[in-house]
């Protein structure tokens, strides 16, 4: 919970220094970079808030096991995520595939913060596809009750 607690700080760093670079850049093609960058820092906080709360719950019932509710939208998950790691390891880590904020901030400032926010990013996709995974195995399991 840590890990990804903590490689999400990678995520709002760089989501944050794109909506202000967005925000403040006398062009005319920042509303689509805004947009983006909003709609990641919001997917990336309900997503951690969904995998700390599906990592601890289990199945009770023989219907829940039958009927495995969530399990869609765990898989979903699971695949974006593992899509959206091979972007940002692929593609997204040059400055240069940022023109609007390497625009605003300059090559040398928009170059750190990619060099420090993006590592962090890309560990954030590959570890929610670890989690997802564990929580695609594991939740759908009638847990032992012990008293």
């Amino acid at each position: 919970n840590i890990l990804l607690i903590g490689a999400q700080t990678g995520m709002f760093i760089y989501s944050t220094f794109t909506i202000i670079g967005g925000h403040f850049t006398i062009e005319e093609n920042t509303a689509l970079v805004l947009a983006t960058a909003l709609a990641s820092l919001l997917q990336t906080l309900c997503q951690t808030m969904f995998v700390l709360d599906a990592s601890r719950r289990s199945c009770v019932t023989p219907e829940q096991i039958r009927r495995k509710p969530g399990r869609e939208i765990v898989t979903f998950l699971l695949v974006t995520n593992l899509a959206m790691w091979a972007i940002n390891t692929l593609e997204k880590s040059r400055a240069e595939s940022h023109p609007i904020q390497l625009h605003f901030y300059g090559l040398w400032a928009w170059t750190i913060i990619t060099h420090v926010s993006m590592p962090l990013a890309i560990f954030y996709r590959f570890h929610s596809t670890v989690c997802l995974c564990e929580i695609w195995k594991r939740a759908y399991k009638i847990k032992p009750v012990y008293m």
